[in-house]
Formats: C-alpha cells, sequence, structure tokens
C-alpha cells in the first residue's frame, strides 16, 4: 500500500518580482498579495511517501540554520523539521529514504540541522540520500552563475563526510510505482517525482510548477538557469496531468495544495 502526505514545515518570503522573473509587477500585482516589502509568502509544502518497507521524504525545507541577516531577509515560521515530524508521529529515525529536487537552500536547508546547543546533525541519519549527480557536482563546485544559488558547506559537507548518498544520472526507479525523472530548467540538476502505481498517480514537481500561478506556461522564475527547459518539463508535467489523471502537488503554495482536472 502507498500513502502520501504533505508535511507542512512553515514558510518563508520570496522577492516578488525574482519569484515572477518575466512577468512584470503591472500584471502580477493584480492578482499576487505581497508584504510592505513586495515579497511573496512561500509556503513549504514537503512530500512524505510511505510504500512497502520504505518512508521517503521529498526534500527538506528551509531548516534552522539561517543567519541573523538572512533571518530579517526571508522572514521563515516552522520549528526544526524532525520536531515537525515527530508531532506527527514520524521519528527522523524512520526516514529511509530523502529525494532532493534540487539543492537550493529552501530545499536543502533541512539536510543537517542545528541542535539546542548550536552543533550541527544529520537530521535524517538513517536515510539514502537520492540527487542527480549534476546536480551535486554543480553545488559542491558552482560557477559564477550558480555561486549564490547554493551553500555546500552550511547545508551538505556533513551529509558528504557521514551520510549515505545515491548520485543518479538521468530517470530512476526508486521503488515499485516511484520514479525520479531529470528536467533541468529551474537548476541543471534538477529531478521531479513520479508516482503511479496504478491507483495512485502524482506529481512533485518542485520549483517547476511551484503553485497555480505557474501553471501559465510562459512564467518562470527568475532563479531558473534555463527558461527553455523549464517550460518544456511544464508542457510535459501539464500534459500528463489532462490526458493521463495525474494530480500535481505544489511545493510552495499557500493555498491549495494538489491540483488536479475537474
Amino acid at each position: 500500500m502507498l500513502k502520501i502526505k504533505i508535511i507542512k514545515a512553515g514558510h518563508f518570503y520570496s522577492d516578488a518580482g525574482a519569484s515572477l522573473g518575466n512577468l512584470p509587477r503591472a500584471i502580477w500585482g493584480r492578482f499576487l498579495s505581497v508584504d510592505e516589502m513586495h515579497r511573496l509568502r512561500l509556503d513549504l509544502n514537503l512530500l512524505l511517501i510511505e510504500t512497502e518497507g520504505k518512508t521517503i521524504l521529498v526534500d527538506t525545507g528551509l531548516g534552522n540554520k539561517l543567519t541573523s541577516k538572512e533571518l530579517k531577509i526571508f522572514s521563515p515560521s516552522g520549528e526544526r523539521l524532525d520536531k515537525v515530524l515527530l508531532k506527527q508521529g514520524i521519528p527522523a529515525s524512520s526516514i529511509t529514504d530523502v529525494v532532493m529536487t534540487h539543492l537550493h537552500h529552501d530545499h536543502a536547508g533541512g539536510i543537517v540541522s542545528y541542535d539546542d546547543s548550536g552543533q550541527e546533525f544529520l537530521t535524517f541519519p538513517k536515510a539514502t540520500y537520492h540527487i542527480q549527480r549534476k546536480e551535486w557536482e554543480i553545488c559542491k563546485n558552482p560557477d559564477i552563475l550558480n555561486n549564490s544559488a547554493y551553500d555546500f558547506k552550511r547545508n551538505l559537507r556533513l551529509l558528504d563526510q557521514k551520510g549515505d548518498i545515491n548520485l543518479i544520472e538521468g530517470t530512476y526507479p526508486l521503488c515499485p510505482g516511484i520514479s525520479l525523472e531529470p528536467v533541468g530548467g529551474h537548476t541543471e540538476g534538477m529531478q521531479i517525482v513520479i508516482i503511479n502505481n496504478g491507483k495512485h498517480k502524482y506529481i512533485y514537481a518542485g520549483d517547476i510548477i511551484p503553485s497555480e500561478t505557474y501553471l501559465k506556461v510562459p512564467i518562470t522564475s527568475a532563479y531558473d538557469v534555463c527558461r527553455r527547459d523549464t517550460v518544456k518539463a511544464k508542457l510535459s508535467i501539464i500534459e500528463r496531468i489532462e490526458k493521463e489523471g495525474y494530480s500535481l502537488i505544489f511545493d510552495h503554495s499557500t493555498e491549495d495544495v494538489i491540483y488536479e482536472v475537474k
């Protein structure tokens, strides 16, 4: 049996102009609400999948390692991720697999946590981390375009030293009914999660389609490294939704988290 659950890991705020990329404020200002700093609220909707012999977490949220400067920039909410899960009856030690759609700070921040004394630890010490090799390599040695997009030392160094990492290349069958597909676009190593066991059909598209606004194909984020690849991935995902009956899970929506064709 396969079960999915949305894990609400808090929220943070992001500059609306950067988030909407090529869409001018004169348009997005008509239908999006922002705060006094022109920031959008982005929820952290992680995905938990329970299937035979596995408890899989997709992405890890923002984490609790932000500096005082970053706290002012992002104004995050939420507890330490292991505590969020424990409140829902899921101990961190029970997570067998962690899938990383990509390694930006709001997705990889919870891989390593600080305890109450400020010491770092692997949040999910028994998990295998599934990451596209290209994403890992760019994060570890970013070029000038990606240098500010990743923080390997803070978010991934401990995982590199002590964790169980499965670097994958291309489409990867994680287990029966669940596969990981690289799409690029938002990052060069971006991957999405496809769930199809005959009964359940879901797509967790990460930052390719983070909320309902981005179902409009031309709208992309300024954080996307290749808009052409993002649009290509969006078209493929939307076709699956419309023709194959998949439901889409939004990773940053503040309203409806699951989208399906009525």
